[in-house]
């Protein structure tokens, strides 16, 4: 048996980390982010459990964040990517109830982005 969301959920402090990201977020003017430490354990769960421990209002609200790495920048800092106006990463926010990554629509909406230089 689990336990209940309520009692696994870990204490509000946050860590050094995630206050910078807050604050990086609020420099960006991301009014509605919200960062939320969750259990060690927190992926075993079910997407219920994860929805209660997070006070979503539905499964359909969880998403998870992912870093993608163009590898064909592998060679150059992100700062020179930037410089050739290149991006060498970018997050990709994704419904765990919704479609899988679509690679391809991935690379044609960075291409879009970087225009003349991809």
């Amino acid at each position: 048996r689990h336990p209940s969301p309520a009692a696994a959920a870990p204490p509000h402090d946050s860590s050094p980390v995630q206050a910078r990201l807050e604050l990086v977020a609020r420099e960006l003017g991301l009014s509605s982010a919200r960062f939320c430490r969750t259990p060690q354990d927190y992926y075993e769960h079910e997407l219920e459990w994860r929805r209660e421990v997070l006070g979503a209002c539905s499964t359909a609200a969880l998403c998870k964040s992912m870093i993608m790495e163009n590898t064909r920048l592998s060679g150059v800092s992100a700062a020179e990517a930037a410089g050739l106006g290149r991006y060498k990463r970018v997050c990709v926010v994704l419904q765990y109830d919704g479609p899988k990554l679509d690679k391809h629509k991935l690379t044609d909406v960075v291409r879009g982005l970087e225009g003349r230089h991809a």
